[in-house]
C-alpha cells in the first residue's frame, strides 16, 4: 500500500523530435522515422541528474533535425535547433529558455543499433550531440530558477565537449568556427563573463515571474537586464552567447517592450539597436505602438509550446 500511494518521478525531459529530409530522394522513409523515435527514446529516457522530477516539472523541449546531406548510406548531415522552454510563475505562459541552432549536425546512423549512453567516454558523434542537447537544456533551464543554477550542467556538458573534440567531427573546437558548441560552453564558464548567468536569473526570476503581479516592476528588471547584454557586448562583440540569447529572447522582449513608457521604450530601442544591428527595423517597430495607460500588458505568445500546462517549478 504504501508503494501505491508513493509518487511516481520521471525523467527530467519531456522532448519532442523532428526530423525533415527536404532534398533526400531514393532513402526508405522507415530509416528516417526509426531515427526520430531512438533520439526520442535517447533523451526522454536517460536520466540526466540526480534530481527528482514530477510529470509536470518535466522540461518541455524540441530538437528539430534537417537533413541536407547523404555522402554514404550510413552518414547524415544537416542542422539541428534545440529549443526549451518553461512557463512564468503564476501564469500558463510559456517562455523560451533556449534556442540554440547547431549548423553542424554530421552523424553516422545506423537503424535499430542502440544508441548507448556513456557521459565519460566518446562512443560515437549522435549520442556525444544529445548528451550535449541535454546538459545545455538543464543547464539553461536550471540558471533560469536561481542564481549559477545550471553551471553544473554546463560543466557536464563541458566534459562532452572535451570528449569530443578529438574525433574530428565540426563543433567541437575552436578552429572550426566561433559559433558552435566549443564557443557556447566556453562563454558561459568564463569567469570573464560571469554576469550570464545573473542575467538569465534576473531576466526569468525576477522579471518575467514577477509580471504577473506587476507588470512594470518585472519590465523594469527585464530593462536592466538588457543593460546587462550590452555590457557583455562591450566586453566582446563576437560573444555567442550574445547571439543565442537574442535568438531566444528577441520576439518576446519586443512583445514585452511595445507596450513599456516611452522612456523604456526608446532605452530599449537604442541598446538593443546597437547590439543587433541588423534587426534595428524590427526593434523600431516598438516605438510605433501607442503604449496603453500605466504601460501595462502581459507578453505575447511565444509560438506554440512544446509541452503541458504548468506554473513553473523551483529548481
Amino acid at each position: 500500500m504504501a508503494l501505491s500511494v508513493w509518487p511516481a518521478f520521471g525523467q527530467e525531459l519531456n522532448c519532442r523530435v523532428n526530423i525533415q529530409r527536404p532534398n533526400i530522394q531514393g532513402v526508405d522513409i522507415t530509416v528516417f522515422n526509426n531515427m526520430q523515435k531512438e533520439i526520442t527514446d535517447y533523451m526522454n529516457n536517460n536520466r540526466w541528474s540526480q534530481h527528482q522530477f514530477e510529470a509536470l516539472e518535466k522540461i518541455p523541449c524540441a530538437i528539430n533535425i534537417v537533413i541536407t546531406a547523404m555522402p554514404a548510406a550510413d552518414r547524415f548531415e544537416g542542422t539541428a535547433q534545440v529549443q526549451a522552454r518553461r512557463y512564468a510563475y503564476n501564469s500558463s505562459y510559456e517562455t523560451l529558455t533556449l534556442n540554440f541552432n547547431d549548423r553542424d549536425f554530421k552523424i553516422n546512423y545506423v537503424p535499430f543499433q542502440t544508441l548507448q549512453f556513456s557521459e565519460n567516454s566518446y562512443v560515437n558523434n549522435l549520442t556525444s550531440l544529445l548528451n550535449f542537447y541535454a546538459f545545455i537544456i538543464l543547464g539553461f533551464d536550471y540558471d533560469s530558477y536561481s542564481l549559477e543554477g545550471g553551471v553544473e550542467f554546463f560543466e557536464r556538458a563541458r566534459n562532452i565537449v572535451n570528449l569530443s573534440n578529438a574525433n574530428g567531427e565540426p563543433g567541437w573546437a575552436p578552429m572550426t568556427g566561433n559559433r558552435n558548441r566549443f564557443w557556447l560552453i566556453e562563454n558561459v564558464l568564463n569567469n570573464n563573463y560571469k554576469n550570464i548567468h545573473t542575467l538569465l536569473y534576473r531576466y526569468h526570476r525576477e522579471g518575467l515571474d514577477k509580471m504577473a503581479e506587476d507588470v512594470n516592476a518585472g519590465r523594469s528588471v527585464m530593462l536592466d537586464c538588457v543593460l546587462e547584454l550590452e555590457k557583455l557586448f562591450n566586453q566582446n562583440q563576437n560573444l555567442y552567447f550574445t547571439r543565442v540569447f537574442l535568438d531566444t529572447k528577441t520576439d518576446e522582449m519586443i512583445n514585452i517592450f511595445r507596450r513599456a513608457p516611452q522612456a523604456d521604450k526608446a532605452r530599449f530601442v537604442q541598446v538593443m539597436s546597437r547590439i543587433d544591428a541588423s534587426n534595428t527595423s524590427q526593434y523600431n517597430q516598438v516605438m510605433a505602438e501607442e503604449t496603453p495607460s500605466g504601460g501595462a500588458g502581459r507578453p505575447g505568445g511565444t509560438g506554440g509550446g512544446a509541452g503541458g500546462g504548468g506554473t513553473g517549478f523551483p529548481r
